[in-house]
């Protein structure tokens, strides 16, 4: 569960993020580097692995699986990748045998400073999603635009460009 929760809040940050299997919370330094037996190393199938995050995603978590040893140990990385133009929300319900749970519609964040993962709580926790896909959309518009001119589809007026705004609105402001 803490995988699935995981990977689903690390794709909704900017520039996604990588959970490290054999990592810890410690109290000395913030972490304790235990690594991953051979034994448990052989359980995780990245294939499988992937496709349990994503029987909870969507849109889909786009992510890569790999094992990699530092000082003589393994660790089993998951390098999850930012969402590609909507957030990934939680699409159902489930249950774990630890009594952990997730729920429909649920929007998981991993906040600035902290190491965990849960729901925004604040609106600033929420802005920075809503931000990073506004960001998304915007560049999908434009290259959808691009395309249509390319091709000779149908005409798009060119939206003005942020200078642009920023120098009509600086005009308003002096006719104040």
């Amino acid at each position: 569960p803490h995988i699935v929760k995981t990977a689903m809040a690390m794709s909704n940050l900017r520039g996604g993020g990588f959970i490290i299997v054999g990592v810890g919370p410690s109290g000395t330094d913030g972490l304790t580097r235990t690594g991953i037996s051979s034994d448990h190393l052989a359980t995780y199938d990245s294939d499988d692995l992937l496709a349990k995050i994503n029987r909870f995603s969507s849109p889909a978590v786009n992510a890569m699986v790999a094992t990699v040893e530092h000082n003589n140990i393994e660790y089993l990385v998951i390098a999850v990748q930012e969402f590609e133009r909507t957030p990934v929300i939680c699409r159902r319900d489930g249950q774990w045998p630890d009594k952990q749970r997730v729920f429909a519609g649920t929007i998981f964040i991993r906040p600035t400073g902290l190491v965990e993962t849960r729901t925004p709580q604040t609106a600033a926790e929420l802005d920075e999603v809503i931000d990073l896909a506004a960001e998304k959309r915007a560049i999908y518009l434009i290259r959808m635009r691009e395309t249509l001119n390319a091709t000779g589809g149908a005409s798009v007026p060119a939206a003005p460009t942020a200078a642009e705004q920023y120098i009509a609105e600086l005009g308003k402001a002096a006719e104040l």
